[in-house]
C-alpha cells in the first residue's frame, strides 16, 4: 500500500482564490483515479533566498494500491497548469493499513 499526499494552494500565483469548480474537477479526478481522499488544511512557507513565501494549502491524503501511484503525477500537472503554479508537491510513501 501507498500513501499519497497532495499539497495544493488555496490561491494562485497573483494571489486570488481559486475558483470553485477547479476544485471540483480537482476532486472528481481523485476519486476517480484512488476511489476516495481524506482533506485537511496547512500552512506552508519558503524562501528562495530573497523573499519568504507564505501559502494556504489543502492537502489531499489518499491510501491506494501500488500500480495506482503513477496517477497522481498526471493530476499533480492538471493542479500545475489549472492552479497556473511554478510547482506543485506531492508525496509517496509505502505504508502498511488495514481496512476493517
Amino acid at each position: 500500500m501507498r500513501q499519497i499526499e497532495l499539497y495544493v494552494p488555496m490561491q494562485d500565483n497573483q494571489g486570488q482564490n481559486v475558483p470553485g469548480r477547479y476544485w471540483g474537477n480537482l476532486e472528481a479526478r481523485l476519486r476517480g483515479a484512488f476511489g476516495g481522499f481524506t482533506t485537511y488544511d496547512g500552512q506552508g512557507q519558503w524562501t528562495d533566498g530573497r523573499r519568504i513565501y507564505r501559502d494556504s494549502i489543502h492537502i489531499y491524503r489518499i491510501v491506494c494500491q501500488d500500480d495506482l501511484t503513477c496517477l497522481i503525477a498526471t493530476i499533480a500537472h492538471y493542479v500545475k497548469e489549472a492552479w497556473k503554479q511554478e510547482s506543485v508537491l506531492y508525496t509517496v510513501r509505502d505504508i502498511q493499513a488495514t481496512f476493517i
